[in-house]
């Protein structure tokens, strides 16, 4: 058997496919979140992301990220109306119900 030197096509991921979706992002200020968001919205999908209800000094370097992003989404008519912000304490268990009901009313257009 020889092997090809070129990757398996029907192996290779297919990101993203042609059904757009909504993402739930549970830690909206993380660089991978703010990254990953970006690109899906460039590809057409709702994204609904949680940052917490509070920051610490810590936080300011990421959420100047995400103020960044936020800008971007701004000037982007499109993306303005499928991308939306939930502020939770996701630490407590209440917080998590009231989010999971909040994110299943959230209407993207």
């Amino acid at each position: 058997m020889s092997r090809s030197s070129s990757p398996d096509q029907s192996r290779q991921p297919q990101f993203p496919n042609d059904r757009l979706r909504v993402w739930f992002l549970t830690d909206g200020t993380s660089p991978v979140a703010i990254k990953l968001a970006e690109h899906l919205l460039e590809y057409g999908h709702s994204v609904i992301t949680v940052l917490p209800a509070c920051h610490s000094a810590d936080d300011e370097e990421r959420g100047a990220q995400f103020e960044a992003l936020e800008a971007q989404v701004s000037s982007n008519v499109g993306w303005t109306k499928r991308f939306k912000v939930l502020r939770y304490n996701v630490r407590y268990g209440d917080d998590k119900l009231l989010l999971i009901l909040d994110v299943a009313r959230t209407p993207l257009n």
